[in-house]
């Protein structure tokens, strides 16, 4: 498990716009969690709040999308190469949004109900040991105030499966598992819904889901 947990680590921590561009590889997945977190995120963000981005890539999602409707985002990922971009992009066009790299497996030195909400996008797939993924989520969780948001976008399924490919590494948790992680955090599920409509032959698909921590 700790072999495949550095294949993750290392497969991401190269990462950058050049060799992985989710809106190009995924474009329909993508259209759709921008829609998403428009109709069903978004509306919970007001002028003054602040918003973390676990695992915020090259912070598309952040600058775009959620920005525009808050006082700033705080954007985390391990690639030093989307970490920059992200924050070059950020100050070229005056965004409210600063990001910085950090390893989320690690542990996170996030004080307690320090954001009014918060997003994790295909991050948690990419944490393969599941005491990790355990220990991650409830940082997370605390990091967020009580009656905040969480958006989360992952691959899970009615089986847990752990998957390996050349250097990729992805666990896909059963669906229960990764809800119950937050929900057994304070968390309560507000809304679920199938991001791709393709899944699996064992019934693994990627899905939104919205919580809000009580």
């Amino acid at each position: 498990m700790e072999e495949l947990e550095n294949i993750s680590k290392e497969f991401w921590a190269s990462r950058d716009n050049d060799n992985w561009d989710y809106t190009k590889t995924f474009r329909n997945r993508f259209i759709r969690q921008k829609q998403f977190l428009y109709y069903f995120f978004v509306p919970h963000i007001h002028a003054n709040h602040s918003v973390l981005d676990l695992g915020c890539s090259n912070g598309l999602c952040s600058s775009f999308v959620i920005s525009p409707y808050c006082k700033y985002v705080e954007g985390i990922d391990i690639s030093p190469k989307f970490i920059n971009e992200a924050n070059e992009y950020a100050q070229a066009h005056n965004i409210n949004a600063h990001f910085k790299t950090y390893d989320l497996a690690k542990a996170i030195d996030f004080k307690q109900n320090v954001y009014d909400h918060g997003m994790a996008l295909g991050l948690f797939t990419c944490i393969i040991d599941n005491q990790i993924f355990k220990k991650m989520v409830a940082l997370f969780v605390a990091a967020i105030k009580p009656g905040g948001y969480i958006a989360l976008k992952d691959s899970v399924g009615e089986n847990e499966r752990v998957h390996q490919h050349d250097n990729y590494a992805a666990n896909y948790r059963l669906k229960s598992t990764y809800i119950n992680a937050f929900i057994n955090n304070n968390c309560e599920l507000i809304l679920e819904r199938q991001l791709g409509l393709e899944l699996t032959e064992d019934h693994i698909g990627s899905y939104f889901f919205i919580l809000q921590k009580k």
